[in-house]
């Protein structure tokens, strides 16, 4: 799938996504997209500032990602974290931006 097409069908996600939460809770879609394995289509949560330090778990949860994976992107991608193994959260999203965004977490 092009870059352009994988955009546009994040952003149409993102819309109906959003719209859904109107009408029902999505709670538990939500808890079983990601154990799935596809929380990396569901839209992040864009209230979270650039400066907030994120724990593995916390990452996990928002992105769809193992633990073991993201622990790995201290060496791979060259994150720095703090001394608890924490990571920002503005340092994982310019990660993500420059990969083109989360990817498939294998089932």
């Amino acid at each position: 799938m092009s870059f352009i097409r994988e955009n546009r069908l994040r952003q149409l996600v993102f819309v109906l996504w959003h719209e859904l939460g109107k009408h029902i809770d999505t709670t538990a879609l939500e808890r079983g997209i990601r154990e799935e394995g596809l929380g990396w289509a569901l839209p992040t949560d864009s209230t979270v500032a650039d400066d907030a330090y994120l724990t593995p778990e916390e990452l996990c949860r928002l992105l769809g990602y193992t633990e073991s994976g993201i622990r790995n992107w201290k060496q791979r991608y060259n994150l720095h974290t703090t001394d608890d193994g924490k990571y920002r959260w503005g340092d994982v999203r310019a990660v993500l931006e420059d990969r083109g965004g989360p990817r498939r977490r294998a089932s």
